[in-house]
């Protein structure tokens, strides 16, 4: 994979959801009942604001699958269903992920989870391949990812029939930097690619504009 400044880091933010929903499907492909284990919404924020709020929130007191869970945390971004995701799963499924690719585990050396463009996309090349979880729900998970209801990045810059499995993160910074980026599969008719952008700077929609014009010349070049 070739990349420009493939190796800067940046703050991955709401992408980490991504390598979280691999380690829930990793759990359920050794336990077929785990997705439709049953828990109650009463985990309290943590601390993160999300600028980019969930179109569809969640009701505090109600009950949720695993797999609801899962698909709220990935087509909204949902903050709670992670964090109830995350209550979920002991602490060595939720880091195995990243050793057994080889990737350092975020939060370790630095609590703004730095990641490189180049190191994040693996994530998505291992669910296209089907290598890392079973087949099922490796499609399962690009599936989800497909129904992203964010349309500001690299959709935004697609004619509406192409097919994008993404994820976007977004991060306001102590010092006014504004981090968005969006990261997917875009499954063009000839030569699916993968897509990942991370920006930062001090205006979301420029940032959005950025996602969006950089997906579309590369669709283009790659159409062509």
């Amino acid at each position: 994979m070739d990349g420009i400044n493939e190796k800067d880091e940046f703050t991955p933010a709401s992408l980490l959801k991504v390598p979280i929903m691999m380690s829930v499907y990793k759990l359920a492909d050794e336990d077929k009942t785990f997705l439709s284990k049953k828990i109650i919404d009463e985990v309290s924020s943590n601390g993160i604001v999300q600028d980019i709020v969930p179109t569809v929130q969640m009701i505090r007191g109600n009950n949720y699958t695993i797999e609801e869970l899962v698909e709220r945390m990935i087509i909204y971004s949902d903050n709670e269903a992670k964090n109830l995701l995350i209550s979920q799963i002991k602490d060595n499924d939720q880091v195995q992920i990243y050793k057994d690719l080889g990737m350092a585990v975020p939060g370790v050396v630095s609590v703004d989870d730095y990641m490189s463009v180049h190191t994040y996309s693996s994530f998505f090349r291992i669910l296209y391949n089907g290598s890392y979880l079973s087949r099922n729900l490796s499609n399962k998970a690009l599936e989800l990812l497909s129904r992203s209801d964010f349309k500001d990045g690299l959709v935004a810059g697609l004619p509406a029939n192409i097919k994008v499995s993404h994820k976007y993160g977004e991060r306001g910074l102590k010092d006014g930097i504004k981090q968005l980026h969006d990261c997917g599969i875009i499954y063009s008719k000839d030569d699916p690619y993968i897509l990942c952008v991370m920006t930062r700077g001090y205006d979301w929609q420029n940032q959005a504009d950025v996602l969006k014009n950089i997906s579309k010349m590369v669709y283009e070049v790659v159409k062509n």
